[in-house]
């Protein structure tokens, strides 16, 4: 989980460094502290040639924890997340708890 600190309009997220990433990894953003109480950010990603994903909703989701997870039991290997919104030019580098 990540803790922007309070809600932010969100409109994409760039994950760095990825691996093990499976098909059921889930994306969400909202304003609970429990990843399934929280919409989707996004219902599909986009690996780039750069090795990174690049996670576009098609409107700003507004929340203040952004989850990446999965039901299976796996690992998800994540190095850097950025946090973009559409108010103003900031990158939120968030606080992640377990």
């Amino acid at each position: 989980m990540a803790d922007l600190g309070s809600p932010k309009s969100v409109s994409e997220v760039r994950i760095h460094k990825y691996g093990l990433f499976n098909p059921v990894v889930e994306f969400r953003l909202g304003n609970d502290t429990t990843a399934a109480n929280n919409p989707h950010f996004v219902t599909s990603f986009t690996p780039t040639i750069f090795g990174e994903l690049f996670l576009k909703p098609p409107t700003p989701v507004i929340g203040r924890y952004f989850f990446v997870t999965e039901n299976l039991v796996s690992d998800i290997r994540v190095c850097d997340v950025w946090i973009l919104g559409v108010q103003d030019s900031d990158i939120w580098k968030p606080n992640w708890n377990n």
